[in-house]
């Protein structure tokens, strides 16, 4: 969203409130604010927003007045981003003429304030080469006959190369700005994505009841294998199996899913978890938490990272990066996990916690046990560099962790932890007999 791009917000006042079906599923409607809140928040500090009201059919029905309160308008009005507001139908296309022009006009500031990119003839002749190979996957009927999906960054460099571009890191990352390709070098095994709406579609397929594979997969604990997503959905949509560890490594990389067991000799024995299928609430593991946590007599440690804006994909990638540290040894719910560290010896409770107003939160880390100090200085820690790589505005805040403490958080090492002497004694009665004589 930090890319150079125009946002087009469409809303309804009839979807300010309430809830929505699709795909089978119910979906919480979130009001305009927390939209322009999230560009706000997450977008590009220089990218035109468009609020398009819709279902203005014939023209009429605009609000005059937005359902916005101003402080949340002021700063995207302050800094130019707030560009217009259109009145539009989808039903008979009343206002079309002034969206189109509200975009041109948007599109227009957007290079004058940003600039416009210039790739010279031979990035141009690059450019050509990866919109006849998407061109070429998008004319084929046959699934299983689309070859240019992805694209290796070695063999990206090598067309570079062979056109006499310079610098493919760089023209990589001005074709990933400019939405020809989906592009970072620390995803997708290092490959360039031509074919964005391949991947999207065969991903999210996995979160609607379209199909049947959402329902199958919420009461395993979102739980799944390759094998078992083939045999449900992506054999059926004519997907390899090359094409579907390659679905798996975005998947993995994006946070979307972790892998909970692995077995190191077969690739298709590794199990995976998606953080969005859990189980909803810290409830929902009952006794099994319980005798991990509360059995511990001690008092928790505590530190909390506050984010302004939570969004869902901040905790999901939280528990992702944790989840493939700490795989089956840990509990798991949404969005929240309980690890045991070996080194430390010591137990931690890593959870979203959303404020009851606005639409910020925080992460809170809890520790208890003998090294419980230690083990929450390396969890902040985590967090700290995590927030740095992913460009969130998380703070710290207090209490924060003792200072002097060892923080080096490569240093966790997350086990299945020893049983706990219960909290009062335990009698047991055998009625065994000694043979008789």
């Amino acid at each position: 969203m930090r890319t150079r791009a125009v946002f087009l917000l469409v809303w309804t006042p009839a979807s300010e409130q309430g809830e929505h079906k699709h795909g089978g599923l119910i979906f919480r409607n979130r009001p305009l604010p927390y939209w322009l809140e999230y560009i706000r928040r997450l977008g590009g500090d220089r990218s035109p927003v468009i609020l398009v009201q819709n279902q203005c059919d014939g023209g009429l029905g605009e609000y005059l007045n937005l359902p916005v309160a101003e402080d949340l308008l002021s700063p995207l009005l302050a800094d130019g981003r707030l560009f217009t507001r259109v009145a539009y139908s989808a039903k008979d296309n009343s206002g079309r003429p002034r969206l189109l022009d509200a975009l041109q006009q948007a599109v227009q500031k957007l290079r004058k304030v940003q600039g416009r990119p210039l790739i010279g003839r031979n990035r141009l002749a690059v450019w050509e080469q990866l919109r006849a190979r998407r061109d070429t996957d998008t004319r084929e009927t046959d699934a299983a006959r689309r070859k240019h999906r992805l694209l290796p960054y070695r063999e990206f460099a090598d067309l570079c190369r062979e056109h006499g571009v310079r610098g493919a890191a760089g023209f990589a990352e001005v074709l990933h700005h400019a939405g020809m390709v989906f592009y970072q070098s620390q995803l997708f095994d290092d490959q360039l994505v031509l074919d964005q709406s391949w991947a999207l579609k065969a991903v999210y397929a996995l979160f609607t009841c379209e199909g049947g594979v959402y329902d199958i997969l919420r009461p395993l604990g979102g739980r799944f294998t390759r094998p078992l997503l083939d045999k449900l959905l992506w054999d059926k949509r004519g997907f390899s199996k090359a094409d579907q560890e390659s679905l798996l490594g975005m998947m993995e990389t994006s946070g979307i899913c972790f892998i909970h067991r692995h077995v190191w000799d077969s690739d298709d024995e590794a199990e995976y978890v998606a953080p969005d299928l859990l189980p909803e609430g810290i409830e929902a593991l009952g006794d099994e938490l319980a005798a991990r946590w509360d059995l511990l007599s001690d008092e928790p440690l505590e530190a909390n990272f506050d984010y302004p804006f939570l969004s869902p994909s901040i905790a999901r990638s939280v528990l992702s990066e944790f989840g493939s540290l700490a795989g089956a040894t840990a509990l798991y719910w949404r969005y929240g996990l309980c690890l045991y560290d070996r080194e430390s010896r010591a137990t931690a409770i890593v959870e979203e916690i959303p404020n009851a107003d606005g639409y910020g939160g925080r992460i809170r880390l809890r520790t208890k046990g003998e090294g419980a100090a230690k083990l929450l200085a390396r969890l902040v820690e985590w967090i700290n560099r995590l927030n740095r790589r992913s460009g969130w505005s998380g703070q710290l805040v207090e209490p924060s962790p003792a200072s002097g403490i060892d923080s080096d958080p490569e240093q966790i090492e997350p086990t299945t932890p020893p049983p706990l002497a219960p909290a009062e004694p335990e009698v047991y009665v055998s009625y065994a007999w000694v043979q008789e004589r």
